[in-house]
């Protein structure tokens, strides 16, 4: 994909997908881990997904909780 190019509703699918994948196995192994990224879903994704023309901003918030939790 293109660098700087807009997230797409397919990847941020995708990225989500890769989130709860993490997240669960953080479940099972860094609480820790488990308990701040869903601190971070209560409080920062309603907004996220209110916003359905701010896919990047998605994408960028998957992508960084994923590489938070592995």
């Amino acid at each position: 994909s293109v660098v700087g190019a807009a997230c797409t509703v397919e990847e941020a699918q995708e990225k989500a997908n890769a989130f709860t994948a993490a997240l669960t196995e953080a479940a099972q192994n860094d609480q820790q881990k488990y308990m701040d990224a869903v601190t971070a879903m209560q409080n920062d994704l309603p907004a996220l997904q209110e916003n359905a023309n701010d896919l990047d901003t998605l994408c960028k918030f998957y992508d960084e909780w994923t590489e938070k939790l592995k």
